[in-house]
Formats: C-alpha cells, structure tokens, sequence
C-alpha cells in the first residue's frame, strides 16, 4: 500500500468531498444537520482549514486537514475523515492503517511546513484512540468537558499532540 496525499481546494474537488459526505451521512448525522451540496463550499472558509485527499495509488481513502493553524505557537490541529467502507474493511482486518495514515501525515505536515506540533482531538470514550496515539509518541495536553455535540449529547473531549524533534526521534527523519 503506498499513501499519498494531494491538496484539495473544495470548490474543485466538490463531487468528491459531497460524495464522501453521502457515504458517511450517517456518521455526519450524529455530530451535524444535513448538509446540502452547497453548505461545502462554506466548510473551508468556515474552518480556515487545508484540506488533503488521501490516497492509496489511485483510490481515494478519505480526507486529512489541518485547522486552527497558529504561527505564533507554529502548530496546527490535524483531523481525519476515513471512508466508511475503508474503516469497517480495517476495523474488520484488525488493521493499525489509520495509525500508519496519520503518521505518514504527520510526516508531510512537519516536511513541508514551518509548523513545530500537530495535535490530535477525539472523544474520551475512544480508548483505542487514545491508546494508538501514547505509544506513537503523542502527550495529553488538555481534556475538555462537554465540548462536542455527538450522538444526541455533549461529549468530553481530549487532546493529544507530538512535537516535531520527538517525532523525528521515534521515526527518523521527515525528507
């Protein structure tokens, strides 16, 4: 499997970003109303936010980007969206891919970027998350109660980050 991210600007990638919301509406459900096809184009203004495709060779698995970017502090926030199909085939296989894809991500970010820490959210029910990023390295830094609206109530939420020098002493250099 070769991973490979492309940039994607949302007003040309469209079709895509909506059919990726349609495959997943279930999951969107559960954190947001319905989207139409044009509340997309609002999403990258909204969110300030640089979105990636990610592929294997040629098919796509899904979208990664980059919020709440800070040049102050040069940090970022980093987020995922896998395909439903792509996930349940992993969850399935008892496959660590994501872990893999947002290495490989993080990788990109640190190469070609100035940025110095990524940071990853998720909610605190997800130990397996939370698991998967402490032995890569990552650092809780903050846990936040009742921050995100998910399955018909508010969710305690944790963050989790890695800076650039631990990370290119557990996996090596980023050229």
């Amino acid at each position: 499997m070769k991973i490979e991210f492309k940039r994607l600007i949302i007003k040309d990638h469209l079709d895509y970003f909506y059919d990726l919301y349609l495959t997943n509406r279930e999951f969107f459900r559960r954190i947001a109303p319905d989207l139409r096809k044009e509340d997309i184009l609002n999403i990258e203004a909204i969110s300030q936010g640089n979105f990636y495709i990610i592929y294997d060779e040629e098919t796509p698995l899904g979208l990664s980007f980059l919020c709440r970017i800070d040049n102050s502090g040069l940090s970022c926030h980093l987020g995922f969206l896998l395909d439903k199909d792509f996930q349940d085939k992993q969850v399935a296989e008892g496959s660590k891919l994501a872990f893999y894809i947002a290495r490989d991500f993080i990788k990109y970010i640190f190469r070609n970027t100035h940025l110095r820490k990524v940071s990853m959210c998720f909610l605190k029910t997800r130990t397996d998350i939370e698991n998967s990023l402490t032995k890569g390295g990552f650092h809780k830094e903050a846990e936040f109660k009742d921050s995100v609206y998910f399955d018909g109530k508010f969710q305690d939420e944790i963050e989790y980050a890695i800076f650039k020098d631990k990370f290119i002493t557990l996996y090596g250099e980023i050229s």
